[in-house]
Formats: structure tokens, C-alpha cells, sequence
């Protein structure tokens, strides 16, 4: 009787409202299902905590001996009439305190007399009580709570691992099959409970649906994949596979989606597919040879020509540009854009501007790039009169900041008095009007600061006044640091007042939730975005620390960690990279030698946390530039480096007979690593003028000077 009268309840105000209207699931630093410490709950209303307070304080004595009762008794008596704000924020942390002392009757009473003036904590405040019951082995109680914190709170951010805690204590089998079945439903990615759903569907004889869980859950490639494989009890179709290594692939698991492949036998259903896939896997590894064979197995000339043009094979590159020739593929326009800059690096001036020519008449919507990449090879042919017409040009029709900059540079070398007062007033206008890379050159040419950001917006109303920040309060004044972190990210989603995005974008970055800070900030234009939060000092005095060792700029090493991975100490690459500073295992076995002795205590790349130690990571990371900073002397090609590889960078400083170390960063080949070193410029810059620096000194080449 009691479970059908259960079932009906949960179905009737559990299932159903929340399924109307509940939002997303909680946002990171929100306390989890299950834990003891971090036990976060929404406010329940006062009579869960004065109706059951009682109870509760009889099975406290029952647990605790008589000692614990009259105490608890005596401090629950609520006091008269609403407490303010402040009172009933005290009531709160002393609610959550005497719930870690397992004070439960205390706490409940506490937490009845918070509920009063923090109206807006119900969630927060249900969540707790309802761990507070659990603890008491009073289910009853605990679901209670937990329901009426999904009827009545189904925005909140402790609605999925509320849901988690309903299922988690449902004992009837029918029941946890509807309750898993929904939450599955709305929450597809969470493991565990699609296994405990299979389980329970294939002890009813419903094997085809559990096996249909077991499968998605094996392609999806998630952290259950290879137990649902083995619940499954069957090996994987090829199929199957194929899918899983499409979705490794997304995961950027290039690695791991490889040895997936090179598993499935071949077979002509579904060669094709799978080389393609391979190659991919090889291509994103930078296995570049290895990935144009296996393009070419699975006839996609296209492909193997990207691969090739990587891999700097000159004779196959054209090869593979022929046969898509033939195939009259559109995308041959670009594969002659590049295979005009390997004949003009190669000195082969008259045919690269045949190929050109020949591609903007070909190809119109390849025109612009055609006629740049004209306008280069004059300027490093040393024609700059050539070369200024056709970026005077593109600078007019199209009005790109690096047209501007080449048009002015030109006019430099040219030479004359017009002509370089013409090159002064364009870095000017640069400097001025624009804050990208070459703005920052201009700057550094003139002397002139760029325009740096404004007051900001505020918000419409007192942030300190609205909910989400009050939430926030109540819950850090709590000692609940995550929770209160999770929650402001939760409720940033939902904001559109800028003013107030600003300030949550601060409270997290002063938390040291710098990359969460940052995706905030970004939701904002760009001229309203704050620059403390956009290059914040991420785990400064660990940065400082390690560059003192090795004379490295320090703004230069956060400069590269934010590119790299927004600060984010668990960052990984489909190539293999990890952590902060994005460092491959190899480079790591390859340097931890000469460090081991200045790393802490259980860091290093053999301890707990290996790699993705912040200590570690940026102790490789800042002996690696500066390794890289000795032999090419400049912050550019050493960026370059760091991005591409020393051998790569080599070979282009080599071949390329570059006047000044801009040349260099605009001839850069790869288009990722071109951009990846100008963004990189652009963030060292604002470095630099956040620390008070009034100018971005040069070399004498013309590339922003690594501060030592």
C-alpha cells in the first residue's frame, strides 16, 4: 500500500510538473547527489523544519545518548516575527555549520527560521533538509523535501541531482524504472543511471531495450562506454564502431578513435568510411604523411592534398591538386592559393602569379585572396610599388586592419617624405581605431596607446539587490565556495543585464574560476568586455615563481596559457596536449629531468595529478619558451614553435630570407599558427599595459620584445 501510494505521488508531482517546466541541469561547482559535505539545498518552508523538528530531535537522542537532546530543544525555539536579511543569513551558515556537526534538530530549526527572511534560498534550503533526513535514515522525509523542491523550484540548479537523490532512494523497482527513464530522458549523457536503467529493463525480460541503452551508451564514448560494451555482452558491430570513433573524434580523442579503427577488419561496406575517419584521426594527431596514404585509400584528393601540403611534400601536393582538378572540385581554389605560395617561397615568382592570376579568373569568390597573396609576393620580391597598389586597394574595398598595415609598410619602404608621413598617419588610424594585432604593431611604431577600455556598463538595478547575487552571498557566507560558484554560473545563463554580467564575471574570476570568468564576459560586446576579467593574472605568484627560475616574461607565459587553454587546468587537445600550457607527454618526459628538483612535494608529472598539475604544467610550459626563446631570440617565431614545432619553424626561417619578424608572421603557412601568434601578440600587449607599461617596446626588426 505504502509504495502504491508512493509511486502515485512521485508520478503525479515529480514526473509530470517538472516535466513542464524544468530547465537545464546544474552548472559546475554545484554540490552532487550523495555528498556530505558539500550537502546543498534549496529553502524549504517553515513547517518542513517545525513540523518535523521533533522527530528529528527524537532520533538524535535515540543516535546520540540523552546528553545531545535538551541542547538541541532549547535552541530550535524560533524567535518572533521575519528575521532581516542579515539575521536570517546567519541563520543559514548556522544551520549548515550544525548540519556538519550532525547537530541535525538544530539545523532544521535554523534552517526554518533562514527560510523566513531568505525566501529565495527555498531550493537550497529543501536540498539540505532533505540530506539532514537521509542522514536520520528517514526516507520519507528526505523525498518529501526533495519533491517539493521539484514542484515548487523548477528552475533551480539542484533540480538534476535532486531528481538523482529521488532515485537513489526509490526502492520499488517499477517506480526507479519510471524515474530513470524520464530522467534518462532529459539527461542523456549521464552514464550511470542509462547502465542502472539497463539493468533494471533487462531483469524485466525487456532485453531489446536494454541492449538499445547499452549501445547508445557504448557509441556515444562517454566514461561508461566500455562498461556498457561489456554489460552488452557481445562485441561491438563494425558499425557501431564506426560511430564510436566519429564521436571519439568530436571528443578530440584522436587517439583513442584510431585504435578503434585499425580494430574493424575491412570489409567494402564500409572501407571507405573508415579511412576517412582514419585520416582524420592521423591528420589531428599532425601524422601527416601517414594521413595522406590513407586519404588516398579512400580516393579523396582533397584531403590529400591538405595532408600533404602539412607534411611539405611539394611533388605530391601538386599531384593531388591535379586529380581534384579533374574532378572539377570547387575547393581546388585554395589548394592553388597555397601551392602559389610554396613556388613563390621557392623563388618561383613568374608561376605563382600565373597560378594566382589564373585562380582569381577561375574562382571569383577566391579573388580577394588571390589578389593578396599578389600583393605579398610582390612585397617580398622587393617590387613595392606593385605591391602598394593592390593593398591600397584591398584596403579601400575591404577596409581589414592587415591590409592597412601592409599598405602603410609598403609606403615605408618605398620611402620619401609623403610617403612615410602617409605610413605615419595609418598606424595612427590603426592605433586609434582598432585593437587587434595590428593595431599593436601600429602602436609600437607610433608610441601611440591603444584605446583602452571604457567605464563599462552598470547594471540596472544594484547587483548586490538582485537575487542571483544575493544567493551568492548567503551561500559564500555559508562557507560554501563551490555551490556559491556554481550557482552564479547558473544564473549568469539566464541574465541579459550587462552591467550585472560584469560583476558575476568578476566574483568568479576572484574566485579563480578564470576560464567560467571569461565565457561570461565574452556573452558581452566586445567594446563592453572588462579587460581584468578578459587577461586576468591566473595563478600569478605559481607563474612568477617558475619564471624566475628561467628569465622568462611571466605576462608572456599567461599570455600563452590563455590561449592555449583559457586557464584551464584540465585542458586537452586532439593532438595529445594537457593542461594550462598544452604539454604534450613527450615534451613533458623529455624536461621534467632538469625541473624535478624545483617542482613541489607530489607534483610532477609521475605524481597524483601528473600533467595536469598547475605547479608542473607551468614549470614545463616556462622552461619550454624560454628553451625555445634561446635559440630564435624573437617572441614571434618562438611562438611559433611552441605551436608548430621547432623543426617546422626552422625550415620556414630557413627558406624564408625575412627583412623584419612581422614578414615572418604574415608568411607563416599554417593559418592557425599565424593567427595563434598574432592573438597571442594582441593578449601580451594588453599584458603589458595592464601592468602599467606605457609603451610596447620593439626590436629592432620590428617585433614586440620579449620583457626579460
Amino acid at each position: 500500500m505504502k509504495s502504491r501510494l508512493l509511486f502515485s505521488v512521485l508520478f503525479l508531482v515529480f514526473i509530470i510538473p517538472v516535466a513542464r517546466a524544468e530547465c537545464a541541469g546544474a552548472a559546475p561547482g554545484i554540490p552532487q547527489a550523495g555528498t556530505k559535505r558539500n550537502m546543498t539545498a534549496g529553502p524549504s518552508s517553515p513547517s518542513t523544519a517545525a513540523d518535523k523538528t521533533s522527530d528529528v530531535a527524537n532520533k538524535t537522542n535515540q543516535a546520540k545518548g540523552p546528553a545531545a537532546g535538551p541542547a538541541e530543544d532549547k535552541s530550535a525555539a524560533p524567535a518572533r516575527g521575519n528575521p532581516s536579511f542579515e539575521e536570517a543569513s546567519k541563520n543559514f551558515k548556522l544551520a549548515v555549520a550544525l548540519m556538519n556537526d550532525k547537530k541535525y534538530a538544530q539545523s532544521l530549526a535554523q534552517f526554518g527560521l533562514a527560510l523566513k527572511g531568505l525566501p529565495f534560498m527555498e531550493d537550497y534550503i529543501l536540498y539540505y533538509e532533505s540530506e539532514i533526513y537521509s542522514q536520520l535514515k528517514d526516507d520519507s522525509g528526505s523525498i518529501d523535501c526533495l519533491i517539493r523542491l521539484l514542484k515548487d523550484n523548477p528552475k533551480s540548479p539542484l533540480v538534476r541531482q535532486s531528481r538523482v537523490m529521488v532515485i537513489n532512494m526509490t526502492i520499488d523497482k517499477r517506480l526507479l524504472v519510471r524515474l530513470l527513464t524520464d530522467f534518462t530522458e532529459r539527461y542523456p549523457g549521464h552514464g550511470d543511471l542509462n547502465l542502472q536503467l539497463a539493468g533494471l529493463l533487462r531483469d524485466e525480460g525487456r532485453t531489446a531495450q536494454a541492449a538499445e541503452i547499452l549501445e547508445r551508451l557504448y557509441i556515444g564514448a562517454g566514461s561508461v562506454s566500455k562498461k556498457a560494451l561489456a554489460e552488452l555482452g557481445r562485441p561491438p558491430t563494425p558499425r557501431e564502431q564506426l560511430f564510436r570513433a566519429q564521436n571519439l573524434l568530436r571528443l578530440d580523442e584522436a587517439r583513442e578513435a584510431e585504435h578503434e579503427l585499425l580494430s574493424l577488419p575491412d570489409d567494402e561496406s564500409y572501407f571507405k568510411e573508415k579511412l576517412d575517419l582514419l585520416g582524420r584521426a592521423l591528420f589531428l594527431q599532425r601524422r601527416y604523411n601517414e594521413a595522406a596514404y590513407v586519404f588516398g585509400l579512400a580516393s579523396d584528393p582533397f584531403q590529400v592534398a591538405r595532408a600533404y601540403y602539412r607534411a611539405s611534400d611539394v611533388e605530391d601536393f601538386k599531384k593531388a591538386i591535379d586529380a581534384l582538378s579533374l574532378a572539377h572540385d570547387k575547393r581546388v581554389a585554395y589548394l592553388r592559393l597555397g601551392l602559389a605560395s610554396i613556388e613563390r617561397r621557392n623563388g618561383d615568382w613568374q608561376d605563382a602569379l600565373l597560378e594566382l592570376k589564373k585562380t582569381a579568373a577561375d574562382y571569383p569568390w577566391a579573388a580577394e585572396d588571390a589578389q593578396w597573396q599578389t600583393a605579398w609576393l610582390y612585397y617580398m620580391k622587393k617590387d613595392y610599388d606593385d605591391a602598394l597598389g593592390i593593398f591600397s586597394m584591398l584596403a579601400r574595398d575591404f577596409g581589414d586592419s592587415m591590409y592597412h598595415y601592409w599598405t602603410a609598410r609598403s609606403l615605408e619602404a618605398i620611402g620619401g617624405e609623403e610617403n612615410e608621413k602617409a605610413a605615419k598617419g595609418i598606424y595612427t588610424r590603426l592605433a586609434r581605431g582598432h585593437d587587434d594585432y595590428y593595431a599593436v604593431l601600429a602602436s609600437a611604431k607610433t608610441g601611440i596607446a591603444l584605446k583602452g577600455p571604457g567605464a563599462g556598463p552598470t547594471a540596472s538595478q544594484d547587483p548586490e539587490d538582485m537575487v542571483p547575487f544575493r544567493r551568492f552571498g548567503v551561500l559564500m557566507q555559508a562557507g560554501l565556495e563551490k555551490e556559491a560558484m556554481g550557482d552564479l554560473i547558473y544564473s549568469s545563463r539566464k541574465l541579459m543585464d550587462p552591467g550585472a554580467l560584469i560583476q558575476i564575471a568578476r566574483k568568479l574570476k576572484g574566485m579563480g574560476a578564470f576560464r567560467s570568468a571569461i565565457s561570461v564576459a565574452m556573452r558581452l560586446p566586445e567594446e563592453m568586455q572588462p579587460k581584468d576579467v578578459m587577461y586576468p593574472k591566473a595563478f600569478w605568484q605559481t607563474v612568477r615563481k617558475n619564471c624566475s627560475h628561467t628569465g622568462i616574461d611571466p605576462y608572456l607565459v599567461l599570455s600563452v596559457m590563455r590561449e592555449e587553454s583559457k586557464f584551464d587546468p584540465g585542458a586537452c587537445s586532439a593532438a595529445g596536449a594537457i593542461g594550462l600550457m598544452q604539454i604534450e607527454p613527450r615534451t613533458a618526459k623529455k624536461y621534467f629531468r632538469f625541473l624535478s628538483a624545483r617542482i613541489d612535494g607530489n607534483s610532477g608529472i609521475y605524481g597524483p595529478s601528473g600533467i595536469f598539475d598547475v605547479n608542473t604544467n607551468i614549470a614545463l610550459g616556462s622552461y619550454y619558451l624560454d628553451e625555445l626563446m634561446s635559440e630564435f631570440k624573437s617572441i614571434a617565431p618562438t611562438l611559433a614553435a611552441y605551436n608548430a614545432g621547432p623543426q617546422t619553424v626552422r625550415k620556414w626561417l630557413a627558406s624564408g630570407n625575412y627583412a623584419s619578424v612581422d614578414e615572418f608572421v604574415e608568411d607563416i603557412p599554417y593559418i592557425e599558427t599565424k593567427n595563434y601568434i598574432k592573438r597571442i601578440i594582441a593578449t601580451y600587449y594588453e599584458y603589458g599595459r595592464e601592468d602599467g607599461a606605457k609603451d610596447f617596446s620593439l626590436t629592432a626588426d620590428g617585433n614586440p620584445e620579449n620583457r626579460r
